[in-house]
C-alpha cells in the first residue's frame, strides 16, 4: 500500500497534489462465498461473517494496493476530497507542504500526542498495554519528526528494564521513574513535534572513513587524518561499541572541517550502520547511548551525516590508522600499478625488482638515487627522503625513473607506504597529517607527423597480426560481435583517440593515468553516468587488451577512479515519471487521433493500446 515513507521519497518541494480519500476502502473488495468462512466472529452468542475484505486483516493492504494498480470503480468519501491541486495536503495524518518542501505531523496528531504524554507524565505508573499503545502512536510520527525515533528510544530502553516481552504479562504494571518522564517530555513542546523533516535529500559533499580495532580507532576525512588509542574500560569494549565510538570521536575530533555540512559516514561496521540509520535500537544500550550522542550532536553543529557500510578489504586508510600507536615512516615502496606503467615503457626492466624501496634510516647512504638494473645506458631511480613530519629538501618530491645522463624524465610519482608493513594511528595527542598520494604517470608516447588513429577493427586485428594470427583470423575476431556493440564500442574508441590525438599521443600507448583523465573529463565535464564511464573503460581495455596492453582492464587504480565516482553521483531510484501524463492525454484529443470519424485505423489503434495499458498497467 502507498504509505507517507514513499510519498516523502517521491515527493519534491514546489510540487502539486490533489488528494482522494476512499470511503470505506476495504470494503469495497468482496470475498469469495467459499473463503468466507475464514473471516468469522462471535458477537453475544451469534455468528457472522464477512462478505467484504475486513480492517485489520494482515494481508489486506497488500490485496487493496494490488487492486488499485487497475481500473476499478471505488466510492470516494466527498468529505476528505480535495481535487483541486495544492501544496498543503493532508495524507494519512501526514501534513505534506510541499511549497516549504516539509512534511509534519498534523496538528490534531501533536495534540494527542501531548495529550498521551502529560498522562503518561502525570502518572506513578502505567500498565504494559498501555504503555505500548503509547510508543506506538508516537512511532507512527517518528518518520515525520526530526529525529523523533532518536526520542523514543529511552522509552523503549526503559520499559525493557523493567518488563520481558517473552512474558506476554501485558496487564503488567510498570512504575515510572522521574528520568523517564524528562525523556517523555521532549513529545510536549510544539517546536520540536511540528518542525518538519525536509523533502529534499542533499547530496554530502565529502566522505569520512572510520574503522576501529582493540587497539585503537582511526578516521580519514579529505586529507585530514585522526587516530587514538585505547585505554582503561574502553579495551574490553566490543569491537560494535568501539566502531561507534570511532565514529563519535571522529566528529569530534574534525568538528572545524564538519559544521554545516553534509558528509557521507563510511563504516566497514554493519550493526554501527544500522543503529545509525536507525537512529538507535533495543538490543544494545551502550550502542542506543552512543547513538544519541552522535546524533545530538550532529543537530547541534547543522551537520547532516548519511551512513553507508564499505566492505573492510575499501577502508584501507582508516583501518590502518586504527592499528598502532603511530605510523610507520620508514619503509616505503613503488605503487605496485606504478612500477608495472614503468615496465611498460622499459621494457628490459625485469618486475624483480619491484622491491625497490627507501628507508628513512638509509636515506644518507642511498642519497636521492638508487641505481636501477636492467635499463639500457645509465638509469637510476629519485627517491624523495619522504617530506612526512617536513623533513627532506621542498623540491624534491617523490620519485622519478631517469634515462641516461642527461636526467630525461620518464616517471613520476610520490612514494606510497608498502601494504604488508606501514600501519598507521597515533597515541592520544596532536593529529597525524597524511598527505595525499599522487599518481604515477608514464610518458604517453608522441605522434609521428601525418599520423591517423585506427579503427576499433584495425586495432584488434593489428594487435592479433601482431601475435601471429593470419588476416582473416584476426579479421573474423575483431568482427565477432554484434553490430549494435561493435557501433558503440567504436564511438567511445573514437572519442578516446580524439582525446589522445588533442595531446599528440599514440592510443595505442596512452599511459593508465591520461586513460583515467578521460574517465574523471567525462564525469565532470561531459556529466556522464559512473556506469556509462565503465562502458568507456571496458571498450578502451578490451581494443588496447589486443595491443598487449593488459593493465587497462586491470588496472586497480582505474576501479578505484569508478568506484569513488558512484559514491560522489550515486545512482537515483527515479519514484516520479519523467513524463507528464496529462500533456499527452491532450495531445491524443488532437490530430490525427480526434475526431474518431477521421482517424486512420494505425492512429486508432495506437491510441487504443496506449490507454488500454495506461489503463491496466502497474506501478513502477
Amino acid at each position: 500500500m502507498e504509505t507517507p515513507r514513499g510519498i516523502i521519497a517521491s515527493g519534491r518541494e514546489g510540487m502539486w497534489a490533489t488528494s482522494i480519500d476512499l470511503n470505506n476502502a476495504y470494503f469495497h473488495i468482496p470475498i469469495r462465498k467459499s473463503d468466507r468462512k475464514y473471516l468469522r466472529f462471535s458477537c453475544e452468542g451469534k455468528i457472522f461473517q464477512f462478505r467484504a475484505m475486513p480492517f485489520g486483516l494482515t494481508t489486506a493492504p497488500m490485496v487493496f494496493t494490488k487492486l488499485l494498480q487497475v481500473v476499478v470503480g471505488f466510492i470516494p468519501s466527498r468529505e476528505k476530497l480535495e481535487l483541486s491541486p495544492s501544496q498543503d495536503f493532508v495524507f494519512l495524518g501526514y501534513r505534506f507542504n510541499v511549497a516549504r518542501g516539509i512534511v509534519l505531523p498534523t496538528q490534531e496528531k501533536f495534540i494527542k500526542a501531548r495529550s498521551l504524554v502529560l498522562q503518561f507524565t502525570q502518572s506513578s505508573a502505567v500498565q504494559v498495554r498501555w504503555y505500548l499503545s503509547l510508543l506506538g502512536f508516537l512511532n507512527s510520527l517518528a518518520d515525520v519528526v526530526s529525529l523523533g525515533r532518536l526520542h523514543i528510544r529511552p522509552l523503549q530502553m526503559f520499559l525493557l528494564s523493567h518488563w520481558v516481552p517473552a512474558s506476554r504479562d501485558w496487564e503488567a504494571f510498570i512504575p515510572l521513574s522521574q528520568s523517564v518522564k524528562e525523556f517523555a517530555q521532549w513529545w510536549t513542546i510544539r517546536n520540536n513535534v511540528l518542525k518538519g523533516v525536509s523533502l529534499h535529500r542533499s547530496s554530502p559533499t565529502m566522505t569520512l572513513y572510520t574503522d576501529a580495532s582493540k587497539t585503537g580507532w582511526g578516521a580519514y576525512l579529505n586529507g585530514q587524518a585522526r587516530s587514538g588509542s585505547w585505554t582503561g574500560d574502553h579495551l574490553s569494549e566490543h569491537i560494535n561499541v568501539l566502531e561507534m565510538r570511532a565514529v563519535l570521536l571522529a566528529i569530534q575530533d574534525l568538528r572545524s572541517y564538519l559544521q554545516d555540512q553534509v558528509i557521507s559516514v563510511a563504516t566497514d561496521n554493519l550493526t554501527v550502520v544500522a543503529y545509525l540509520q536507525k537512529q538507535g535500537g533495543t538490543r544494545s544500550h551502550v550502542l542506543c547511548v552512543l547513538v544519541i550522542r552522535i546524533l545530538l550532536l550532529c543537530q547541534e553543529w547543522c551537520l547532516t551525516i548519511q551512513v553507508k557500510h564499505l566492505p573492510g578489504r575499501l577502508n584501507v586508510l582508516a583501518d590502518t590508522l586504527s592499528r598502532r600507536l603511530q605510523p610507520v615512516l620508514t619503509e616505503w615502496q613503488l605503487d605496485p600499478s606504478i612500477f608495472r606503467a614503468i615496465c611498460l615503457v622499459c621494457h628490459s626492466l625485469e618486475p624483480s625488482v619491484a622491491d625497490v624501496c627507501v628507508s628513512r634510516s638509509r636515506s644518507s647512504s642511498m642519497g636521492i638515487r638508487c641505481s636501477v638494473s636492467g635499463l639500457e645506458g645509465v638509469a637510476c631511480l629519485r627517491l624523495s627522503p619522504l617530506r612526512l613530519g617536513g623533513q627532506g629538501p621542498p623540491e624534491v618530491r617523490g620519485a622519478a625513473l631517469l634515462s641516461n645522463s642527461g636526467g630525461s624524465l620518464v616517471a613520476e610519482s610520490t612514494m606510497v607506504p608498502s601494504a604488508s608493513i606501514v600501519s598507521g594511528g597515533r597515541a592520544s595527542g596532536p593529529s597525524t597529517q597524511v598527505e595525499p598520494v599522487m599518481t604515477a604517470e608514464v610518458q604517453n608516447h608522441a605522434l609521428p607527423p601525418g599520423y591517423t588513429p585506427p579503427s576499433r577493427v584495425e586495432a584488434i586485428s593489428g594487435g592479433l597480426a601482431q601475435k601471429g594470427f593470419s588476416g582473416p583470423v584476426s579479421d573474423c575476431i575483431a568482427r565477432s560481435i554484434r553490430s549494435s556493440s561493435a557501433a558503440v564500442y567504436q564511438s567511445r574508441w573514437s572519442i578516446f583517440c580524439d582525446w589522445c590525438g588533442q595531446r599528440q599521443v599514440d592510443p595505442l600507448k596512452a599511459s593508465v593515468p591520461l586513460i583515467a583523465d578521460l574517465l574523471l573529463h567525462l564525469f565532470r565535464s561531459k556529466k556522464l553516468a559512473p556506469g556509462t564511464i565503465a562502458g568507456y573503460r571496458s571498450a578502451i581495455a578490451g581494443i588496447l587488451s589486443y595491443a598487449r596492453r593488459p593493465e587497462v582492464g586491470s588496472s586497480s587504480s582505474l576501479s578505484a577512479l569508478i568506484r569513488g565516482f558512484t559514491i560522489e553521483r550515486p545512482r537515483v531510484r527515479r519514484l516520479t515519471p519523467q513524463w507528464n501524463l496529462a500533456l499527452v492525454l491532450e495531445s491524443l484529443l488532437g490530430t490525427p487521433y480526434e475526431p474518431l470519424s477521421l482517424a486512420s485505423l494505425k492512429f486508432l489503434t495506437l491510441q487504443t493500446v496506449f490507454l488500454v495499458t495506461l489503463g491496466s498497467g502497474e506501478k513502477a
